[in-house]
């Protein structure tokens, strides 16, 4: 509110010291008005029950006004700065989701693909209503005996006891392994790699859009 004062002040010891074209110029740079609007401003800003509050309010939509009537222009730094926006978390996100991908690669390069079976199927408590499924998988390195958590849990019961499981066991530690389903390998990609694709398709309107008013 200080500021508001003081702007308000600034402009009257500007005018009635003469510097009337001053006061108007300050008020062009600062609020990005017309001439003609920043005239209105001062006449305003000169009243005295005109407060500081009312006149940046006043200020702040005429300078809005003055640059949606600016035409391809102004449309064309709105849109450019809409595809940064989007750029920012599309790019970036895109290459999570593929570096992710990269990742599983490179360690399914250095597994061996097996066979094991769910041992048994552990329900877990949550918030949600309904229970959650997590199956418990057991497979055999090298005559030793191993048993792992699935990393996702689902309301719905997807195995038996019993049900063979696909795996890829990391060939230097027996513990770590992938269980070879969509839920494991391909969930988390497919939801950051399509929230990336999104947002970086967006991107690329705008810009378009963008280029289209310049």
């Amino acid at each position: 509110m200080n500021d508001l004062h003081e702007i308000k002040e600034e402009l009257i010891q500007l005018t009635y010291s003469g510097r009337k074209e001053e006061a108007i110029q300050l008020l062009i740079r600062k609020y990005g008005v017309t001439t003609e609007e920043a005239e209105q401003l001062l006449s305003l800003a000169l009243k005295e029950s005109f407060t500081p509050l009312t006149f940046f309010k006043q200020a702040a939509k005429a300078g809005s006004t003055h640059l949606l009537g600016k035409g391809k222009g102004c449309k064309q730094t709105l849109f450019g700065m809409i595809a940064f926006g989007f750029g920012f978390f599309g790019i970036p996100t895109l290459l999570m989701a593929l570096g992710i991908f990269v990742f599983q690669h490179y360690q399914i390069s250095n597994s061996v693909k097996t066979v094991g079976f769910v041992s048994s199927i552990v329900t877990e408590e949550t918030d949600a209503p309904s229970k959650q499924f997590l199956p418990i998988i057991s497979y055999e390195v090298v005559g030793k005996q191993y048993s792992k958590k699935g990393s996702f849990s689902s309301n719905t019961l997807y195995y038996s006891v019993g049900d063979s499981v696909n795996i890829y066991v990391n060939q230097h530690d027996p513990n770590d392994i992938i269980i070879d389903n969509f839920s494991e390998r391909w969930l988390i990609i497919t939801i950051i790699g399509g929230m990336g694709l999104f947002f970086t398709i967006v991107m690329v309107v705008f810009i378009r859009m963008s280029r289209q008013n310049s």
